[in-house]
């Protein structure tokens, strides 16, 4: 984490609530320049150019950094191997990937808050 976002002030497992009706809790962010915000995820892997990201880690992210108030924060997912001690990849997501997607999360959390009756 230090060698992809340098020396920063880090903060674990911070939570929060949303006035759009949603909240979550990440694993680990910083709010120095525009910030930044990571989510962990283990998996089994030994190949790291094979580890896949998915739509549902972005949506995750997006959704944080707008719950957070952080929009230009940088977002990525850490992926951890269990199978192969010390193996890290980073993954980071591009602003137009962000944007994307925010534009997807919200579309669903509009058609769940309409399903659901939940204002």
């Amino acid at each position: 984490v230090e060698e992809a976002f340098g020396d920063l002030k880090w903060k674990t497992e911070k939570s929060f609530g949303h006035e759009l009706g949603f909240g979550g809790k990440l694993d680990l962010s910083s709010e120095d320049g525009d910030g930044v915000v990571l989510d962990f995820k283990t998996k089994e892997f030994t190949d790291p150019e094979k580890v896949e990201a998915y739509d549902e880690h972005l949506m995750q992210l997006a959704a944080y950094r707008v719950g957070m108030n952080l929009p230009k924060a940088r977002c990525a997912n850490v992926f951890v191997s269990v199978t192969e001690p010390g193996l890290v990849v980073v993954k980071e997501w591009t602003q137009e990937d962000l944007d994307r997607g925010w534009e997807m999360f919200n579309s669903l959390l509009k058609y769940w808050q309409a399903k659901n009756k939940h204002k």
